[in-house]
């Protein structure tokens, strides 16, 4: 019989892995929908392939201070605020009527997905390694 905790931890992982899974469709969504967010903000390609880099401006620069976070307080607070705040993000980008909060809206969640990379791999290495 397995040890209970070591099953919560599967679990948490596969939570973890849930939200980077979540954060992928967030990453690629605004290829979708290109058409819409031309007519909806009235923009050019230029602004909207400013608009969606906003997410990388974010998400590249925070992959090494959240090592040192999640190293700090650990992955399962922080991957719940992260994802709490990642869905806050995406409402306010899906409410966006303007385009300078639709690329606010993007850096957000840039920011908060990068915890979801990283959550999934602090929380795999004790996995695997025991």
């Amino acid at each position: 019989m397995k040890h209970p905790v070591h099953a919560r931890r599967w679990i948490i992982w596969g939570l973890a892995v849930t939200f980077y899974f979540y954060e992928y469709f967030l990453r690629v969504a605004p290829s979708v929908m290109v058409h819409e967010l031309l007519t909806a903000f009235n923009i050019g390609a230029g602004v909207f392939g400013t608009m969606t880099a906003f997410y990388l401006y974010a998400y590249a620069p925070m992959q090494i201070p959240v090592g040192i976070l999640m190293d700090r307080f650990g992955a399962r607070k922080l991957l719940t605020l992260a994802a709490l705040a990642c869905g806050i993000a995406s409402l306010l980008f899906g409410f966006a009527t303007e385009i300078w909060l639709a690329s606010i809206a993007r850096f957000l969640i840039g920011a908060a997905s990068a915890f979801a990379f990283v959550g999934m791999y602090v929380h795999l290495f004790p996995l695997v390694c025991r």
